[in-house]
């Protein structure tokens, strides 16, 4: 899934940047998706903050942060993630969230 809010003739995929819904991409490269979702909804917010606060006000330009989150944190996420994935195998689809998980299938 992927908001589109200004459809275009541009290419489905230029210079690494995707444009076009996952389904699109899959069915290009003969693949059949069963599960497309977004992960990390209740994230999303924090992300978002962060990467505006990073930007705003300090000026530093959008990077990866790789860090291990403190053991307490990293079991937090876990759970959340763990529980994540049970409402996506009873086939919910999350609404938006900072990654975007998908399972698909080469086509017979």
């Amino acid at each position: 899934p992927q908001f589109n809010p200004a459809p275009s003739n541009q290419p489905l995929v230029l210079m690494d940047a995707y444009r076009g819904t996952l389904e699109d991409l899959c069915r290009a490269i003969g693949l059949e998706c069963i599960c497309i979702s977004y992960r990390l909804c209740a994230l999303l917010p924090f992300v978002l903050a962060n990467r505006f606060a990073a930007t705003a006000f300090f000026g530093v330009p959008r990077q990866s942060d790789l860090a291990q989150p403190s053991p307490g944190i990293n079991r937090l996420l876990l759970r959340y993630l763990q529980m994540e994935n049970k409402l996506i195998a009873m086939g919910h689809s999350l609404p938006w969230g900072s990654s975007v998980f998908a399972v698909c299938r080469k086509k017979c």
